[in-house]
């Protein structure tokens, strides 16, 4: 049964709606307007139940609380508190749960000078949040509705009505275990100004392919969209963005092992500078194992960790470009590693390194047979090219030469490891000491076993640990060493395979 209520204006709705003298569901209309179907549970957040089971409120600990109303079935609305053994709402397959409440926030950062495993400030690591949440629902569900409806009950539909505050505000809030969740299509997350690490987790383990139409943000938060669809290995499509800038771990593995085919090749082409934005973008399509094409990334201006692991195992053929001139600490770390179609490399005009800036970029990529990049860095730091091709066991060759004329410990370490096609290796320019800057190049080509010809211009071999421990283990038993002609063969004879001949390098 509805009820019908004529009021010649709409103040005089207003006035009735916000009060709440009746019980819904009930439509409206408004004389002067001519206005029809004002129903009051319209655009709220809604759960469709597709099984027979519980609604669980979630406490994650006895230090939070959040109470909400719900309505069954267009019912009268009821209070739920949350408790860590969870308030709950018996279901039934084809029932139909309204939700509505006035919370600027449903988790809370435990400790704000929290730092994670890297030693990097993360106050909003998953470890570090107290949160209130629907996990624990036992029952499968379809999830609609405007999200908005629980910060403010009364005034979420209004237009202007936009804007998130208090950080953490959905933190997790849909993270149901066992794909409970098996649809988004048709919820709304209108904010366009946002907070804090406001829909971090939000989704994960959703089973649903579907997801919110868009994200219209145009200002990013830290962590505002961390892994929002971590583990949602069903999901298809991406949410339109807006977004025009960035901030610390803002998408951190936001699309994290999901089915992503396609990425429009703009999503992030508004995106032009990455300051301020630590781990920005780091494994936010990491393990997406059907995702072919890239989104453009114009930015030229970096941070540290912004796109480590982006596209970690993914099947991209071809990477975008990556226009930077300048990198960052590990900021292309990982990030293409195991991607088993990909066929090139882009361009890396960057002149400096930082520490693991290349880290393990290409680890694992299987299908690349050429480097088709240079690396004009003269300068090197730790690790910045550490496992770059380590395992690439179609490579054969490409990179012409490494440039830098003095090294740094750990800096090529691995750097081809395991590339078992390898017979165009690079010349090592570096004339330098290379003696005192422990294991520089420590498994370089270990495992290359059809490389047969090296030029590396190393002068002194010295001093420390060994530079070369294993570097050349298990290549072809005999080939040509091209040495710095001040070197004597005997400091080199102890560094190469016995079978190799050695003679000067003449450029």
């Amino acid at each position: 049964m509805k009820y019908l209520h004529y009021y010649e204006e709409e103040t005089e709705f207003d006035s009735d709606y916000y009060g709440e003298p009746y019980l819904e569901p009930w439509t409206s209309l408004i004389v002067e307007n001519d206005r029809v179907d004002y129903n009051k549970m319209r655009d709220c957040l809604r759960f469709d139940v597709l099984s027979s089971g519980q609604i669980k409120w979630k406490s994650s600990d006895g230090n939070i609380t959040r109470t909400i109303e719900y309505s069954k079935n267009g019912g009268k609305w009821q209070s739920i508190t949350s408790s860590t053994g969870a308030a709950s709402i018996s279901v039934a397959s084809g029932d139909v749960v309204y939700f509505r409440g006035t919370n600027q926030q449903y988790a809370e950062v435990i400790d704000p000078d929290h730092l994670d495993g890297n030693g990097h400030l993360d106050p909003y690591e998953n470890s570090n949040v107290r949160t209130v949440s629907f996990s624990g629902t036992t029952c499968n569900i379809n999830i609609s509705g405007n999200i908005m409806s629980l910060i403010d009950k009364d005034r979420f539909r209004a237009p202007n009505f936009r804007t998130l505050s208090g950080n953490c505000n959905f933190y997790g809030m849909f993270r149901i275990p066992g794909g409970r969740v098996k649809s988004l299509q048709g919820l709304v997350l209108p904010a366009t100004n946002i907070a804090d690490a406001c829909y971090a987790y939000m989704f994960t383990s959703a089973a649903t392919q579907t997801c919110p139409a868009e994200l219209p943000a145009r200002h990013m938060k830290v962590s505002c969209y961390r892994a929002l669809f971590n583990e949602c290995t069903s999901l298809t499509s991406v949410p339109e963005l807006a977004a025009v800038d960035v901030k610390e771990s803002c998408f951190r593995r936001m699309f994290y092992h999901t089915a992503i085919s396609s990425v429009p090749s703009n999503y992030l082409s508004a995106i032009t500078d990455l300051t301020g934005g630590w781990a920005c973008c780091s494994s936010m399509f990491y393990n997406c194992t059907n995702l072919q094409n890239a989104p453009a990334l114009p930015a030229t201006t970096l941070e540290d960790n912004c796109y480590y692991g982006m596209f970690y195992s993914t099947a991209l053929v071809t990477p975008p470009a990556l226009p930077a001139t300048t990198v960052c600490v590990q900021c292309y770390q990982s990030m293409f590693e195991e991607c088993h179609s990909l066929a090139s490399t882009p361009s890396l005009p960057a002149t400096n390194t930082e520490v693991g800036c290349y880290d393990s970029m290409f680890k694992g990529c299987t299908s690349l047979t050429q480097i088709t990049t240079t690396l004009p860095a003269e300068t090197m730091s730790q690790r910045c090219y550490g496992a770059m091709f380590m395992d690439c066991t179609s490579l054969i060759g490409g990179l012409l030469e490494l440039p830098a004329k003095n090294l740094i410990s750990i800096c090529y370490k691995n750097m081809f490891n395991g590339c078992t096609s390898l017979t165009q290796t690079p010349h090592i320019l570096a004339e330098g000491d290379g003696g005192a800057n422990n294991w520089c190049m420590e498994n370089m080509f270990s495992g290359c076993t059809n490389m047969a010809s090296l030029v590396c211009l190393i002068s002194n071999w010295g001093g420390g640990y060994s530079p070369v421990n294993n570097w050349m283990n298990g290549v072809a038993g005999s080939g040509v060493f091209y040495k710095n002609p001040a070197v004597s063969d005997s400091t080199i004879s102890e560094k190469i395979p016995s079978g190799w001949t050695i003679e000067p390098y003449a450029s």
